[in-house]
C-alpha cells in the first residue's frame, strides 16, 4: 500500500485537533484556547439560557454572545486555513497515490430553513 507522509505528520493532525479542540496527546487544551468544541458549547448555553424565557437577554448574556461570535470567527479562520493549506496537500498525496481524496461535505439536514417562522 502506498505510503502517505501527511498522515505522518504530527504538526498537521495536532492542528487539527487544536481546532477540534480534540485532546492530541494527554493534555486537554488550554482553557483560553478557542476551538470548535468550546465555542459550540458557548453557543449551546447561550441558546439555553435565551431561547425559553421572553426577557431580553442580561448585559452578562450579551457579552457572552459578543465573545463567543469573535471566537465562532477566529475558529473559522483556523478551518478555512486548514482546509486551504494542510487539507489540499494531504489530497494531493492521496491523489498521486491513486486513493481516494477526501471531500467535505456539509450537513444535509442543515439545507432546511433556517429561519424561524413564528
Amino acid at each position: 500500500m502506498p505510503r502517505i507522509r501527511w498522515v505522518e505528520e504530527e504538526a498537521a493532525a495536532g492542528e487539527l485537533a487544536e481546532i477540534l479542540g480534540a485532546s492530541s496527546g494527554t493534555s486537554a487544551p488550554p482553557p483560553d484556547q478557542v476551538t470548535l468544541s468550546r465555542v459550540n458549547a458557548q453557543a449551546g448555553t447561550l441558546y439555553a439560557q435565551i431561547w425559553p424565557t421572553d426577557a431580553e437577554p442580561t448585559s452578562s448574556q450579551m457579552e457572552a454572545r459578543a465573545v463567543t461570535e469573535r471566537g465562532s470567527e477566529t475558529v473559522i479562520k483556523r478551518w478555512d486555513t486548514f482546509k486551504a493549506t494542510d487539507l489540499l496537500e494531504l489530497n494531493r498525496e492521496l491523489r498521486d497515490a491513486q486513493l481516494p481524496e477526501i471531500r467535505l461535505q456539509s450537513n444535509p439536514h442543515q439545507e432546511e430553513s433556517q429561519t424561524d417562522e413564528e
